[in-house]
């Protein structure tokens, strides 16, 4: 399945409305689990690691997402970070972040996460069938 990345970032944000469970995983080899050193390499982010997509939406033409990383350490240093001066009141006011750098969970936007990302899962419950589409990011 060939779909452009803003329709699949619309389609991230309908399945986050539906209530969907959605993870993504990072380019790279894990070499981060048994050290719990911190990376450096990729702004934060542990390379073949996967995080929990858990919100999408689109604010003042920014394509944004919320997402965390399930060991509660290791944050996202880039753009839309926690200490990130992107942030304006009224989008803070529209959106309500949370930032604490110590709770693994942070925002980025969707051009960043295509950039760092290679795969997404989305788990819909319904009527306990499972169903699977499968494609992949093509690096153009």
């Amino acid at each position: 399945m060939l779909i452009e990345s803003g329709q699949f970032f619309k389609k991230l944000c309908e399945y986050d409305e539906e209530g969907c469970l959605m993870s993504g995983s990072t380019l790279g080899e894990d070499t981060f689990t048994e050290s719990q050193s911190k990376p450096e390499d990729l702004a934060g982010l542990v390379p073949g690691h996967a995080y929990s997509i858990i919100r999408c939406i689109e604010v003042q033409g920014n394509q944004l997402m919320n997402i965390r990383n399930p060991w509660g350490k290791f944050e996202w240093g880039g753009d839309w970070s926690d200490t990130c001066d992107l942030w304006t009141k009224e989008i803070i006011d529209e959106v309500k972040p949370i930032f604490d750098e110590t709770d693994g969970s942070f925002w980025m936007c969707f051009e960043d996460f295509i950039k760092f990302f290679r795969s997404v899962c989305v788990c819909r419950v319904e009527n306990w069938n499972e169903i699977r589409i499968r494609g992949k990011f093509l690096r153009i």
